[in-house]
This record gives structure tokens, C-alpha cells and sequence, in this order.
């Protein structure tokens, strides 16, 4: 791997596609799927374009260090993958919502699977498929061609052709943005919704529980849905999207020019061109200024005191983490369960400044992605090994067991190099090397996509369970 901010890149070579991701410098740089993600973490391989996504004439060893079809150290599951081989569309993004999951695949079809009662699934109704495969429901019907995905709490919002955005799924709050507070998706098809009017052109999303962020072109924020304790960053306290569209916001105060966002429950961070980080929103430790001080306007966040440059943000429902440009990782926030990944549960970030805890210990190893969810934390490294620490009272660390970890040294048995992750609430989604996709966590609501209700990772590893039909 590179790490330059003018050429800081991570190459994954897959067998159907070679796709370079750019870390923070630029526009969207290399997000993880998070508890509200930024979405340009994953493009979704065209053959052309300003993702650089390329079709290669055969397969290589890329910058993850694993050759297309090695061992990862665990035993690959046994049978036929539903959706390996040669045959039929591969992955090529996941976006896990609160209690949901949706794939955008190679021939640009959108499916979801899981909780339904709002039309998150974007079906046109909300009939209940928990206990079904993913298989079981049909494309998600958009109207565009889909870009880049983010999931919430119980929406999901798409990045499509043209820097247009849509969303569909809970609207209670307006976090659709379409100037209501009906639901989409529940006896309407998302396309029905159309765009939502933002008033610029968005390169880049991140998703939080009710709300919503949107990059657009000159390095501009604008957010909306619910300003739950000043996540909007405003100031003024006042939802947006319930009965107004996000243009009539306007761009955030943020001096300086943004190129990755962040969303997590009740804050957001963003990666500026310089690779400083800067949050607002309701603290308690989380925005990492040493203090437990709400910041209401976006403007008014200065520079975290990292003791190292970023090159990728993520935010969880309380904490956050930074992949520095050489591959470290640093976290702050709460960390009650755990979730930072230090070996300890001591909150970071309220008292000091998150250059204080270094770097997470991780051997020596070099991160790629990470992915936070609801008090858990999952990192994927340059060998496509996946490590988790923090809450795992539904076996969402993956580690067999459901005892909190507090330090990100066991390997998650996945069966296959990941070369994705995204995780939100209490289920994370990897998508492997092969184009398949492992979920791991709890099943209740059927996000995991395995057609039961059961767990995964609780008393098995996740390799047991293979890849999801979702075709």
C-alpha cells in the first residue's frame, strides 16, 4: 500500500473487478460502512469513471496481500456458494441499516432484506419476510442508477447518477428529505419519491439514526432530519426535510474543504482536505475535545488533537475512529463496552484528547476499512483478516461467544479474505473476495439474510453460516 495524500489508495483485486479507492484526498475518500456511513467506500464498477474503477484482464495479488481464492486461516465453508463461482452477478456494496441489509450488485440490481414494517426494504409494501432468505424480495425499484448506498437507523438513502439523492424507508422525523413525514417504500416504490432536492450536487453520503449528510462538489456539507441535540449542526435546533427540502439549509459553515463525512446517532465528523477531523453534535467524549460540551454548529469545531494525520473517518453510535496515513488506527468516544479497542472501557476523548491513547494495538498490522456499530468496532486489515471488539450480546463480534472484548486481537473465522465491511446497530456485513457476502450478528429481524432468526456468532463462527443468498 501507498500512503501519500497524493496517491493514498487501496486497490482490491478481485476476480471481476480491480477497484481503486481513494483515502481521503478527495471528494468521499474511502469511507467504512459505519453506524452511519460514508457511502464512496465501495463503487460499484463501472468500467469507466471517477472512481477509477477498472475491469482487469485477469487476477493479480493486490495491495490486501491475499491472491483471489487463498486461505485466510480458517477452513472454507463446505458446498457451493449461492452467489460464488463464475456464475451470476457478484456484490459489490453493502449497506447494513439498524435492523436491514441491502446489496447493490455487478449488474446494478439493489436488494434488501430484513425488518419491513416501514418499507425499508423498498418493496411497496410492508409485509413481513423476516424468517425468509433474501432471495425472497426483488430488486429495489429506484428509478436511477445507484451509485453508492449508506443505511440509518430504518432508512436507507442512495447515491445516484447525476449527484442525486434518494431515500426511502422510517420517515417520522423527515430524515427522507422530501419536505414530509411519510414513510417511502411502504405502498410506493422508492422511484415514486424521485430525488431529493439538495440544492447542489452530491458526491458522498453518511447516514445516521435520524439523519442525514450529503457531500457535494466544492467540498460543501448539508445535512438533514431530525437536529437531535445539535447533530444537524445549524444551531438553530430545528429539523429539516419534515416540512422543507435540504436546499433550503444550505451548506454548513465549515471552513476549509471536506472530502469524507461521517454520521454516527446524535453527531457527525468530517475528514477535511488538510486530514484533520472535526465533529459536532452531542458529546460525551464522542466529538474528542477533551470535554463533554454539546456543539451545536459545525462551524464552530476546530481540529481534533489526533497525533496523526487521517486518512479515512468512521463513526458508530457513540464513538468514532480514524485510519491514519499509515494504516493506524486511533479511536475515541465512549468505550463502556469496550468498543475502542484499547484493553480497556475508560471513555476517550472526554477528559483528553485522543492523541493521548496512540495508536489501537493491533500488532503491527495495517488497517483498510473499519466499520462501527452500535458499541462495537470491527477493523478489516491489509491481509483481509476481520477483527471486532466491544459489545456482543448478540454475537455481533463474531467470535463464537458472546463476552465483551475490549481489544481487537482475535481473528473473525469468516471462511473468505473480506475485502469490505459495513456495520450498523447490531449486525455487520463483509463482502468477500469472491463477490459473496457474510453477515454476522443478530438475526431477530431477519437482517442477516439466512431465511431464520437465529444469531450468528454467538455460539458459531461466521464461516459456518457461508454466503447469503440474497440472488
Amino acid at each position: 500500500m501507498t500512503y501519500e495524500c497524493q496517491s493514498l489508495s487501496r486497490r482490491l483485486i478481485i476476480p471481476w473487478v480491480s477497484i481503486l479507492l481513494t483515502l481521503g484526498c478527495g471528494p468521499g475518500g474511502g469511507g467504512s460502512g459505519s453506524d452511519g456511513d460514508s457511502t464512496t467506500d465501495m463503487p460499484t464498477g463501472t468500467a469507466t469513471g471517477d472512481l477509477g474503477t477498472t475491469v482487469p484482464t485477469g487476477t493479480e495479488t493486490g495491495d490486501l496481500g491475499t491472491t483471489p481464492g487463498t486461505s485466510t486461516g480458517v477452513e472454507p465453508t463446505t458446498g457451493e456458494p449461492t452467489t460464488g463461482g463464475n456464475a451470476g452477478p457478484k456484490a459489490l456494496q453493502v449497506a447494513v441499516t439498524w435492523l436491514s441489509t441491502c446489496v447493490l450488485d455487478d449488474g446494478g440490481a439493489l436488494r434488501c432484506w430484513g425488518l419491513n414494517d416501514s418499507g425499508g426494504l423498498g418493496q411497496g409494501h410492508t409485509l413481513d419476510t423476516t424468517a425468509m432468505p433474501a432471495s425472497v424480495n426483488a430488486p429495489v425499484e429506484l428509478g436511477a442508477p445507484v451509485v453508492a448506498l449508506a443505511g440509518g437507523q430504518g432508512h436507507t438513502c442512495a447515491l445516484v447518477s447525476g449527484g442525486k439523492v434518494r431515500c426511502w424507508g422510517w420517515n417520522v422525523d423527515g430524515q427522507l428529505g422530501y419536505g414530509h413525514t411519510q414513510n417511502v417504500g411502504d405502498d410506493e416504490k422508492p422511484a415514486a419519491a424521485g430525488d431529493i432536492d439538495l440544492g447542489a450536487e452530491a458526491v458522498d453520503l453518511a447516514v445516521g439514526s435520524r439523519h442525514n449528510c450529503a457531500l457535494t462538489v466544492g467540498g460543501k456539507v448539508r445535512c438533514w432530519g431530525k437536529d437531535d441535540k445539535g447533530v444537524l449542526g445549524y444551531g438553530d435546533g430545528q429539523s429539516i426535510g419534515d416540512d422543507e427540502t435540504p436546499a433550503t439549509a444550505g451548506d454548513l459553515p465549515i471552513a476549509g474543504e471536506v472530502v469524507q463525512i461521517s454520521a454516527g446517532m446524535f453527531h457527525n465528523c468530517v475528514l477535511m482536505k488538510d486530514r484533520t477531523v472535526r465533529c459536532w453534535g452531542h458529546n460525551d467524549g464522542r466529538l474528542g475535545y477533551g470535554h463533554n460540551a454539546t456543539i451545536l454548529e459545525a462551524g464552530s469545531a476546530g481540529p481534533l488533537d489526533l497525533g496523526a494525520e487521517a486518512a479515512s473517518i468512521a463513526s458508530g453510535s457513540h464513538h468514532n475512529c480514524a485510519i491514519t496515513t499509515s494504516g493506524g488506527l486511533r479511536c475515541w468516544g465512549m468505550n463502556f463496552d469496550g468498543q475502542l479497542g484499547y484493553g480497556h472501557q475508560e471513555t476517550i476523548g472526554d477528559d483528553e484528547a485522543p492523541s493521548a491513547a496512540g495508536e489501537v494495538p493491533l500488532g503491527g498490522a495495517k488497517v483498510i476499512d473499519v466499520a462501527l456499530g452500535l458499541s462495537y468496532t470491527c477493523v478489516l486489515l491489509d491481509s483481509g483478516e476481520v477483527r471486532c471488539a466491544g459489545r456482543n450480546d448478540d454475537g455481533q463480534l463474531g467470535l463464537g461467544h458472546t463476552f465483551e472484548v475490549s481489544s481487537l486481537s482475535d481473528p473473525v473465522e469468516l471462511g473468505v479474505p473480506i475485502v469490505d465491511l459495513n456495520a450498523h446497530g447490531y449486525h455487520t456485513c463483509g463482502l468477500a473476495i469472491d463477490g459473496t457476502v457474510r453477515c454476522w450478528g443478530r438475526g431477530a429481524e431477519g437482517a442477516l439474510g439466512y431465511g431464520m432468526l437465529e444469531n450468528v456468532g454467538d455460539d458459531e463462527v461466521p464461516a459456518t453460516a457461508g454466503p447469503v443468498p440474497f440472488l
